[in-house]
């Protein structure tokens, strides 16, 4: 089925139990699948096929099976609106200012980083290539990914289906550094991100202010969000009804 699939789409998937021994079959067996895709409307077509290839397995195996619906969300609705204002304050707050231990430190993380993996987040992520020069970003830069699907996961994005939404990002490790990385802990723990945090804060401080003392700018937001949500169709819970949380087990 993948062949049959677009390139963005994921299909995710790890075996929670397999049995308890070899040669025998197990009463009982459970595999855990995450699909990820740029649309919701991929994300809902994928896990069809998902499972009817179920079905069909436990038509060939004389089994039954039952599925545990975990959680669902959402692709990302940006809204340009509220987007130029956290841009336009993040240019008056400017770049996070760092000094020689955070240069020494960002080096030394970017020495660690595994041959060619700095050119691969960049490239996946979409960033500029003048970027691979640097160690640290120390400068305010245009959107660089609007309209790109980005490979990530966030349930931010119901939010934005529901309320006008916005995100910027400031720099809290070196360039390049790997997502989920004991590199990326560092790095954020350190008097990089915390850097970056204290900017980040500025610049949600300047944008609240601004939308408090500008209704129109509240306005042209809920009207741009209003336009984009018509346009893609409405928001429908990704969760079927009468779902319940699932209880961790202690």
């Amino acid at each position: 089925m993948r062949e049959h699939l677009i390139d963005p789409i994921r299909i995710h998937s790890t075996i929670t139990n397999g049995g308890v021994a070899p040669k025998i079959v197990p009463d009982n067996a459970q595999i855990w699948y995450y699909i990820r895709a740029p649309h919701r409307s991929e994300v809902v077509e994928t896990y069809e096929k998902l499972i009817n290839i179920a079905k069909g397995a436990a038509l060939m195996t004389g089994t039954d099976y039952n599925i545990d619906f975990i959680t669902g969300c959402y692709d990302m609705l940006p809204n340009k609106v509220l987007g130029q204002v956290l841009l336009n304050n993040l240019k008056k707050v400017g770049a996070p200012s760092f000094d020689e231990e955070d240069m020494k430190l960002a080096k030394e993380l970017t020495d660690s980083f595994d041959q060619g993996m700095k050119e691969v987040v960049i490239k996946t992520s979409g960033a500029p290539n003048n970027l691979l020069d640097k160690i640290l970003h120390d400068e305010v830069i245009e959107p660089y990914d609007e309209g790109k699907c980005m490979s990530g996961s966030t349930d931010v994005a119901d939010v934005s289906w529901n309320i006008p939404t916005a995100q910027f990002t400031t720099a809290c490790a070196p360039i390049g550094t790997p997502g989920h990385s004991w590199q990326n802990v560092v790095a954020v723990g350190s008097t990089i991100g915390q850097k970056g945090m204290i900017t980040a804060a500025k610049v949600i401080g300047l944008s609240v202010v601004e939308l408090i003392e500008n209704p129109i700018l509240v306005a042209q937001a809920q009207d741009d969000f209003r336009n984009e949500i018509k346009h893609k169709g409405g928001y429908v819970s990704p969760l079927p009804d009468g779902l319940k949380p699932p209880v961790p087990s202690i």
